[in-house]
């Protein structure tokens, strides 16, 4: 006679807040995630940046490339083109390299273009110049 197969997360099901487990209780891994987890495990995720990683946390060019551009339209390879341009600010740890939000957001405005109107519609009445 075969045996019923068991749910490995049946008491995680009937208790699910994790303020329902005493502090001695003893779980598995699966359920101490299941539990304290429930939406799955924490990911550098383009949905979760702005939650998980802070504006100057380091990143490696991968994860910068996921985070900042979501939608796709760069790569690492591209984020290096520009910090060899120097218009990427960057650090170098253990022979690494890594940016920041902050720095691809300064990136992002120095690559800004403008056309003439756009230009001189930013620039107050006063400060407009004309040719002598």
């Amino acid at each position: 006679m075969r045996r019923p197969s068991r749910d490995p997360l049946a008491r995680v099901r009937t208790r699910q807040n994790p303020g329902d487990w005493s502090d001695g209780e003893a779980m598995t891994l699966a359920k101490a995630a299941a539990v304290f987890f429930p939406k799955g495990p924490l990911t550098l995720t383009a949905a979760g940046a702005g939650q998980l990683v802070d504006p100057n946390t380091p990143l490696r060019p991968h994860d910068a490339v996921r985070l900042a551009f979501p939608a796709g339209g760069m790569t690492v390879s591209g984020l290096r083109r520009e910090i060899a341009r120097g218009r990427l600010a960057y650090q170098m740890i253990a022979g690494k390299q890594f940016t920041t939000h902050t720095n691809i957001a300064e990136m992002r405005r120095l690559a800004a273009t403008f056309d003439s109107d756009t230009l001189l519609e930013m620039v107050k009445p006063d400060q407009k110049q004309t040719a002598p």
